[in-house]
């Protein structure tokens, strides 16, 4: 079988009424020359087993899954998935959202003269105040060393050249906030981006994602102080 030219790296705990979902949008691509590489973080054995089962349905080679006895934390699944990846550029994809159909072509087009592309996506949540659900546009954000530094402003589900990630991996220390980790190891280092004033993903914001629970419980904030203490340390910069 020929290697495909792009990965997507899908981490999974505990989300077995939304990965169909997501899996869905990754078979509907207009670019059908792709891995999907699903790492299990420790889900419930219920979560496990429904999971196991929705990909047996689907019967498609390209979708791989692989899974931890224990949970480790989203940073640790993702770089699990990178390392299998037998592709040279990778997609971050996450259980419970979707991504739309032209968005690797497009991403592959435009990271032709680029080492990472950001792009818009919208925004799905439930509305306390009407009781419905909202979806608002999110650009992309302006890929400039001195606004990163004033905070996570860029879109967390990049494509990416696989080199990029081997020589400035996720940072486990900051799991917790490792997307605007990541971005400032990246822009700092020197990385050339490329924005797509465009929304080619639907990220679906209910009140058990992941960066809902980690701000509540303060887990963000040890995170934020972290990232400020290695910036400062490793490239001299200080965090606004």
């Amino acid at each position: 079988m020929a290697v495909p030219i792009i990965s997507a790296v899908m981490p999974h705990f505990n989300q077995s009424h939304l990965v169909s979902n997501a899996v869905m949008s990754i078979l509907n691509q207009t670019i059908q020359d792709w891995e999907l590489i699903i790492v299990d973080d420790g889900s419930e054995q219920n979560h496990w087993n429904k999971l196991r089962y929705a990909l047996e349905q689907f019967n498609d080679s390209r979708i791989k899954m692989y899974s931890f006895e224990f949970n480790h934390g989203l940073v640790e699944a993702r770089t699990y998935g990178n390392q299998l990846s037998q592709t040279e550029i990778i997609a971050v994809q996450d259980a419970d959202d979707l991504s739309l159909p032209d968005r690797f072509e497009k991403c592959l087009k435009a990271i032709e003269d680029a080492d990472v592309v950001i792009h818009g996506a919208y925004i799905n949540m439930w509305d306390t105040k009407f009781n419905c659900i909202t979806r608002k546009y999110l650009p992309p954000g302006n890929p400039d060393k001195k606004e990163i530094l004033k905070g996570q402003n860029l879109t967390g589900w990049p494509i990416f050249r696989k080199n990029v990630w081997k020589e400035k991996p996720y940072r486990r220390e900051t799991q917790y906030m490792y997307d605007w980790s990541f971005h400032l190891d990246w822009l700092l280092s020197g990385y050339t981006y490329k924005a797509i004033n465009e929304g080619l993903y639907e990220y679906v914001r209910h009140e058990n994602s992941a960066s809902i629970t980690f701000e509540k419980d303060g887990r963000r904030a040890k995170s934020r102080e972290q990232i400020k203490t290695i910036m400062k340390k490793e490239y001299g910069q200080t965090i606004l």
